[in-house]
């Protein structure tokens, strides 16, 4: 029989969130209005800030398209190399779970360290209804 213990540092979490359904609107425009919708839109299409934006990400999503492109993914990049003789195979250990301390399931759409010595974790979550 044996027995393990360990002594880990407390961590403190926090829970912040909001329900992102229709948003982006100044408190004026009333989202379930089309006509206003509308009209905001139009007006902000012509904003050259705007413009200036889109046109910028525009041609940094145009390099993306073109890097991807640029890769074939089923040729054989690496078929010259001699393999590598390890004998242990790959294997993965879970460290530690989290779980998401809200009532509601909700998918994890995307995670990120704090880039502080990865001391921090902030999870965006979404509720796909």
């Amino acid at each position: 029989m044996s027995e393990h213990e360990v002594n880990t540092e407390r961590f403190e979490t926090q829970s912040r969130g909001i329900n992102h359904v229709e948003g982006g609107w100044p408190k004026d425009i009333n989202p379930a209005e089309v006509e206003q919708t509308m009209r905001f839109r139009k007006k902000v299409e012509k904003d050259e800030v705007y413009i200036q934006a889109i046109q910028q990400l525009g041609s940094v999503m145009e390099h993306t398209i073109k890097q991807n492109n640029a890769v074939d993914i089923y040729e054989e990049y690496f078929n010259d190399m001699a393999e590598d003789g390890c004998a242990e195979p790959p294997s993965a250990k879970t460290i530690n779970v989290f779980r998401d301390p809200n009532e509601h399931k909700r998918t994890a759409a995307n995670i990120s360290w704090y880039p502080d010595n990865a001391q921090k974790l902030a999870v965006a979550y979404s509720i796909l209804e």
